[in-house]
C-alpha cells in the first residue's frame, strides 16, 4: 500500500439554520407562544471524511429531529455528488426543545415546508464546503468525567413521574474525539446523553440549548468545528431542567470546559479504516387495546405537563385536542378503518479508525446503549440516540412493566400505539451484529 493510501482527510464546516422570529417551535405542549427572540444562533454542521475511493458524512444538527425524507433527500443528494452510499452518511440531532419543529406532533406547531427544505439545503452547502476544505487528518480521544444528566423516572407512590431518581444509571462522562485537521483547525466530537430543556416550556426564545451554548464557546476560543452527539438520553434530563437561558448557557460552559479538558489530554489513536453499515429494524407494536381501553385513555390524564401549567386553560385544551386527535386516529386502526403503519429504527455503525459510533434513531433508554457499550469489539464506542429520521422512545424491556411518560403517554403524541417490549433486544442485537460485522472486517 503506498503511503498516500494510508492517509485519512478531514473537513468540516457550518451553515446557520436559525428560523425567523416568529416561526413556532416544538418540544412542549406547554409553550402557548410562537418564537419572541433569538438567544442563540442554530447549525447544521458537516464533518467528511475520506480515505482512498470511501466518502463518509456526519451531519450534527440544531434539532429536535428530523424526518425521514430529510435524511433521504441529503443521502440522496451525496450519493449523485460522490457516489456516498446511504449508510455512510450519518445525521445527528441534538434534540434541543427550543428550535423550530420538523416533525408532526400531536399538539406542537410544525415549521413551514419552506423553512425545511432550507434546512436540506444548508446542510448539503455545509457538506459541499467539507469536501473542498479536505486536509490530512490524525485522530485523538479522550472521555472525562463529567455530570449533566440525571434519570428522570422517578417512582413514587403514585407510579413513575418525570423527576430525578438518582438510584437509577445516568452517564458519568463526556467522550471526546478530535480530529486535527492540518492548516484548516480541527473538528471536535463530543457525547454525553441529557435531553436538551434546559430553557422549559415557559421559554419562547429560539435555542439550541446547552448543546448549542458548548458548541459555540468551543468554536470561539479555537479554529474548530464542534459537534455535539447526543447519546441515549431517553430516559435521561438535564439536572438544571426548566431554569432557563443562562443556565442553558452555564451548563453549556461547564461542558465546553470538560471538552477542553479532554483535548488536552487526548491520546492518539488509529483513523483508519473507513467503514459504515446500516440496518433497519422491526419495531413491532403491543397488542392493539380495545375501544373500551381508548374511551379511558382518551380521558386520562398524561404525564408530560407540569401541575402548574396543566392549570393554564389554554395548555389544558391544548392536551384535549391532542387527545381528541390521538383517540380518532387509534379507533380508527382498531376498527380497521385505517392500517398501522409499521415503525423501523435505523441502527448504523459508522467506524473511524479506532473509533465507532452507534447510532440508533428515536429516543434510546440510556441503559440501552450502555449494553450496547459493554458488548463492543471496539474500545472506543459511542452510543448515540437521535440519529437520522426520529422514531420515538426505546424504552428498556423492564420500563413497560413500571409504565410512565416514556412507555404509556408518548405515544399519543408522536404516534398511535405503544411498542412491545421486546424491541430492547432487536435494536441490542442488531447493533452487535453491526458493530462485529464494521470493527471486525
Amino acid at each position: 500500500m503506498r503511503r498516500a493510501d494510508k492517509q485519512l482527510w478531514a473537513g468540516a464546516a457550518r451553515q446557520e439554520i436559525t428560523p425567523p422570529v416568529g416561526s413556532p417551535l416544538s418540544g412542549f405542549i406547554a409553550r402557548l407562544s410562537v418564537s419572541t427572540d433569538v438567544s442563540d444562533p442554530l447549525f447544521t454542521r458537516a464533518l467528511v471524511l475520506r480515505h482512498g475511493r470511501t466518502i463518509m458524512v456526519l451531519v450534527q444538527m440544531d434539532l429536535l429531529g428530523v424526518a425521514r425524507w430529510h435524511v433521504d433527500e441529503i443521502r440522496r443528494v451525496c450519493r449523485g455528488l460522490s457516489a456516498v452510499p446511504p449508510e455512510n452518511v450519518l445525521i445527528s440531532t441534538t434534540h434541543t426543545h427550543s428550535g423550530p419543529g420538523m416533525l408532526p406532533l400531536r399538539g406542537c406547531l410544525v415549521a413551514s415546508l419552506e423553512y425545511q427544505w432550507s434546512v436540506v439545503t444548508k446542510t448539503i452547502q455545509a457538506i459541499e464546503q467539507s469536501y473542498a476544505l479536505l486536509q490530512p487528518a490524525r485522530l485523538f480521544s479522550n472521555r472525562v468525567r463529567f455530570h449533566l444528566g440525571v434519570n428522570r423516572r422517578e417512582k413514587t407512590a403514585n407510579g413513575i413521574v418525570l423527576g430525578v431518581d438518582s438510584r437509577k444509571p445516568a452517564p458519568k462522562f463526556v467522550d471526546v474525539a478530535e480530529l486535527r485537521m492540518g492548516d484548516s483547525g480541527s473538528c471536535v466530537l463530543f457525547s454525553h446523553a441529557a435531553h436538551p430543556y434546559v430553557l422549559g416550556g415557559d421559554q419562547s426564545v429560539i435555542s439550541g440549548d446547552f448543546p448549542s451554548f458548548a458548541c459555540q464557546f468551543l468554536e470561539r476560543s479555537s479554529n474548530t468545528t464542534a459537534m455535539f452527539l447526543n447519546g441515549c438520553a431517553g430516559d435521561i434530563a438535564p439536572e438544571r431542567a426548566f431554569q432557563g437561558v443562562e443556565a442553558a448557557r452555564g451548563e453549556g460552559s461547564r461542558l465546553a470546559e470538560a471538552v477542553r479538558q479532554a483535548m488536552g489530554g487526548a491520546r492518539e489513536i488509529a483513523a483508519l479504516p473507513l467503514r459504515a453499515l446500516s440496518e433497519q429494524v422491526h419495531l413491532p407494536y403491543a397488542k392493539l387495546p380495545t375501544l373500551t381501553d381508548v374511551g379511558a385513555m382518551r380521558i386520562q390524564q398524561e404525564r408530560t405537563v407540569r401541575p402548574e401549567e396543566r392549570a393554564d386553560t389554554a395548555v389544558a385544551d391544548k392536551i384535549r385536542a391532542a387527545m381528541d386527535d390521538w383517540a380518532s386516529a387509534v379507533t380508527r386502526v382498531v376498527n380497521r378503518i385505517d392500517p398501522l403503519k409499521p415503525i423501523f429504527s435505523e441502527v448504523q455503525a459508522f467506524r473511524i479508525g479506532g473509533l465507532c459510533l452507534l447510532a440508533i434513531s428515536g429516543e434510546p433508554f440510556f441503559q440501552i446503549g450502555q449494553r450496547i457499550v459493554r458488548s463492543s469489539p471496539a474500545k472506543n464506542t459511542w452510543a448515540l440516540g437521535y440519529s437520522n429520521a426520529y422514531t420515538g422512545y426505546l424504552p428498556t424491556a423492564s420500563a413497560f412493566s413500571e409504565g410512565g411518560y416514556e412507555v404509556s403517554d408518548s405515544f399519543r403524541y408522536l404516534g398511535i400505539w405503544a411498542l412491545d417490549p421486546s424491541c430492547e433486544e432487536r435494536v441490542i442485537k442488531a447493533s452487535r451484529k453491526l458493530l462485529s460485522d464494521t470493527y471486525g472486517a
